[in-house]
């Protein structure tokens, strides 16, 4: 579905096992509604990336430190590329310290897609989040675009699993890709 009909919100809800509930209180909200966003935990920190604003894709990226009282989200790098109903995931590769060095942000939707065929919407192309230069790149795309796609890593490989092909039909495929891989 498009862009255009998402309903951004910029609340953020913790859940409490103990009590077995959700709640907003004593969250920041985020600076502005999102939809369709691919979130992940890096570094101590949460990371909303792209979405849709309810009108429109977005590039842009947030943090939060939530160890930090107070603390308010942080504007970081933009996607190079606006997209929602992506999937994200932080990338399984370590350094000596045991902490991953990135977010990988696969497939979603551009705005080219609304109201027009599946080629000028649903998106194949990856970009790779460093914590060291605090900056994106373009990864190697998926085999064919997809979008309310998931991702997870493991092991040292990055999974992308499901979603949707250019036509809104549901895929069974699981593509996967480990440093030095030339294709997923």
């Amino acid at each position: 579905e498009p862009a255009a009909n998402s309903v951004a919100s910029s609340r953020v809800y913790t859940y409490d096992s103990k009590s077995n509930a959700w709640s907003s209180e004593g969250v920041r909200r985020l600076p502005a509604g999102r939809a369709g966003a691919g979130v992940v935990s890096l570094g101590g920190r949460i990371y909303v990336c792209g979405g849709s604003d309810g009108a429109q894709a977005v590039r842009t990226v947030w943090s939060l430190d939530p160890s930090q009282a107070g603390a308010d989200w942080q504007h970081e790098a933009s996607l190079q590329q606006a997209r929602c109903s992506l999937a994200a995931a932080t990338v399984a590769v370590h350094d000596e310290h045991g902490l991953p060095l990135g977010i990988m942000v696969c497939g979603g939707r551009s705005d080219a897609g609304v109201g027009r065929p599946c080629a000028e919407g649903v998106l194949n192309s990856v970009e790779f989040y460093s914590l060291a230069s605090r900056s994106w790149r373009w990864e190697r795309p998926l085999r064919s675009p997809r979008y309310k796609v998931a991702a997870c890593s493991h092991a040292g490989r990055t999974y992308v699993v499901g979603g949707n092909d250019c036509f809104g039909k549901p895929s069974l495929d699981v593509f996967s890709l480990s440093p030095g891989d030339k294709y997923w």
